[in-house]
């Protein structure tokens, strides 16, 4: 027997369309005519279980940025599998590309969560040069980025400037 009064005399039963229900299911089995003691378990159904993936997705080349999964109240996750292989919570990653993570908790329930990667190209600055007269100054400016490259954010000259443009003079 189980909830909502279903019953079976059946050796596996299974109810088609039929989805499962928390409680009490009964089983008394017989042998040689003989029935056994009714035996109980206790069926509770988990809810569905979610992950988060936390981390930065946009790195510089060279960089490396760490994927750190998460689980969602109630959930509580004690295995881990990436698609680049590694089996522990969080993992850090250099290369670009979409990382899937299946998390399984300790019941078999399992969740299912990826994220992308993305390594943006490095910037390549264009400076004017210049030649400088004794007692002259010249302007040294940046040529602004070509869309659809993305604009500057900021600017760190040798010379201690932090703008596009910076005012030098020789040394006298």
């Amino acid at each position: 027997t189980g909830p909502s009064g279903y019953t079976s005399t059946d050796q596996n039963p299974v109810l088609p369309g039929a989805t499962a229900e928390a409680g009490p299911y009964i089983l008394i089995v017989t042998a040689n005519g003989c029935p056994s003691d009714p035996v109980i378990t206790q069926v509770e159904i988990d809810d569905i279980p979610e992950v988060n993936i936390n981390g930065t997705l946009d790195i510089c080349p060279g960089e490396a940025t760490t994927l750190t999964a998460s689980a969602v109240a109630p959930a509580v996750f004690n295995q881990y599998a990436w698609s680049s292989g590694q089996t522990s919570a969080s993992i850090t990653v250099s290369a670009a590309g979409t990382y899937t993570l299946t998390a399984t908790t300790a019941t078999g329930c399992v969740a299912t969560e990826q994220v992308t990667v993305v390594q943006n190209p490095a910037p390549v600055p264009v400076i004017n040069d210049a030649t400088i007269c004794p007692g002259a100054s010249a302007t040294l400016t940046i040529t602004p980025p070509v869309a659809p490259a993305p604009a500057y954010t900021s600017y760190l000259w040798s010379a201690g400037g932090v703008g596009a443009s910076i005012t030098v003079n020789p040394a006298t």
